[in-house]
């Protein structure tokens, strides 16, 4: 459903939010009318760390020794690294990495870095050379994950799951893992194990992880673990990354402007903790309940990760906990596809099950390995949820061939005519948006978005709370003031 001309907004009040990580990075001004009341809740924040603490971090590991002292034992080495994805400052650690990694005996030709997309798109060059600094991509090869390439390599079952990884990393003598700690919504927060799996897995360890294990709620530091069965996803593949090495993790955290705030390097279990600890602290958000309880409306910057489209669903998970009765998300989606290998936000889609299905009865061995962990799993949900994953998976490649792939509906907005998110996104793919949010609605232009809030609200005086780095928050409710 098209739109008609927004409204000329009054001299109300102005929201500045960062927009665009990796691409545009800048601040923008959403105006809202006269008779709208903000509140802005800012998380306690921390600054960004000097160059010499950042070296010192890495200089000083909990629970391994130096990376240089590692290093001379070791024949080879892999610097595994988050993709656009992710807000992980690259540029800022990997100097320091490759030169103590030189400085304990590796030369160039035995160092590789490996881009962690886990069942992402591929990057593009520019997006490498935003990531991984000239002085370094120009003299260490740089690999892109392919979830469902030809480097991937099944190494048994661990756990209850199969276990299928790149073999770049398989094969490197020394395994180093470098991104960001951050709340998510299934593992408790992102970084550490995560760059393993699903960062370098295959297909069949992607939907094991997503399908048939429980999740770790967003924020949760530590849960216990278990036997085969009881794992959570975090502790799952925490026990896989214990069996196939993580000789070295580099576990940053990051501010609302997307700078290293916290840097914890060691152990890759005792450097996560710690990381996670410090996001904790970092992205709190106090919250009074009482003003929840008057708002209207929550705005949900999904700043830093408005770049791929599929991580919205971060942002609109912190906008549920705050508890409005309407959400608001200003979204970049500064990429503009809408893709995810594993089909995240895109449904069932029969046909693709289908097809996947007798291609995987066409091979013993995927089949073995499918149905000796299906098994294993006693909750019907999981279940299903595994069958979905292990089935719904589509190539990049043959996505770009596919209509929506090439879809180029960037001016079109849509209106989902029901009570779900509101979104204002410059390039949200309409057909994905659809998919995923179909009962919200879609804007283009910011003062028609704000023109239907009031239609939906019925009045006109909103009570609005603004989260400007919600994927980084922490919501925490505080007594009255």
């Amino acid at each position: 459903m098209m739109f008609q001309t927004s409204p000329r907004l009054t001299s109300g009040p102005t929201i500045r939010l960062l927009h665009g990580a990796w691409h545009e990075d800048r601040m923008i001004d959403l105006p809202l009318p006269e008779a709208w009341t903000v509140h802005r809740l800012d998380p306690d924040d921390a600054p960004a760390l000097r160059p010499e603490q950042i070296e010192a971090a890495i200089q000083t590991p909990v629970g391994t020794k130096t990376i240089r002292e590692i290093a001379r034992q070791k024949r080879s080495a892999v610097i595994v690294v988050e993709d656009i994805t992710r807000p992980t400052r690259v540029e800022a650690v990997i100097p320091a990495v490759v030169r103590d990694l030189r400085a304990g005996g590796l030369c160039e030709e035995k160092i590789s870095i490996l881009v962690a997309t886990g069942a992402h798109r591929p990057m593009s060059q520019e997006e490498i050379d935003r990531k991984v600094p000239p002085p370094v991509r120009g003299r260490i090869k740089v690999h892109i994950h392919d979830f469902m390439g030809e480097d991937i390599e099944s190494i048994g079952s661990m756990h209850g799951g199969p276990v299928c990884l790149n073999r770049l990393f398989l094969k490197s003598d020394m395994k180093i893992c470098i991104g960001t700690v951050m709340p998510h919504n299934e593992t408790g927060f992102g970084g550490g194990a995560k760059l393993v799996i699903p960062g370098v897995a295959g297909r069949e360890t992607i939907a094991f992880l997503h399908g048939a294990l429980p999740p770790r709620p967003r924020g949760v530091v530590d849960a216990v673990g278990g036997d085969d069965g009881k794992h959570d996803r975090r502790s799952w593949i925490e026990s896989v990354a214990k069996k196939v090495g993580i000789d070295f993790a580099i576990c940053s955290v990051v501010n609302a402007r997307r700078e290293i705030a916290g840097l914890f390097t060691g152990a890759f279990i005792d450097a996560h903790r710690a990381a996670a600890r410090c996001s904790l602290v970092v992205g709190r958000t106090p919250i009074d309940p009482e003003i929840v309880s008057e708002a209207d409306v929550v705005l949900v910057n999904a700043y830093p990760l408005d770049t791929d489209p599929v991580q919205m669903g971060k942002g609109v998970k912190v906008g549920e906990e705050v508890g409005a009765r309407r959400t608001i998300i200003v979204n970049a989606a500064s990429d503009g596809i809408f893709y995810h290998g594993m089909g995240m936000g895109g449904g069932v889609r029969a046909g693709r099950l289908a097809r996947n299905l007798l291609a995987g009865c066409r091979r013993p061995a995927d089949a073995v390995r499918f149905l000796r962990a299906a098994s294993r799993i006693r909750h019907l949900h999981l279940l299903a949820r595994y069958v979905y994953f292990s089935f719904n998976h589509l190539s990049y490649q043959v996505f770009l061939q596919s209509p929506n792939g090439q879809a180029t509906d960037v001016s079109e907005d849509y209106d989902g005519g029901a009570n779900g998110v509101l979104v204002y996104s410059p390039q949200f793919p309409v057909w994905g948006f659809v998919q995923r949010y179909r009962e919200g609605s879609l804007f283009r232009d910011w003062g028609q978005l704000c023109s239907i809030l009031m239609r939906k609200v019925g009045k006109q005086n909103l009570k609005v709370l603004v989260l400007p780095c919600a994927p980084l928050q922490i919501p925490c409710a505080v007594g009255n003031h």
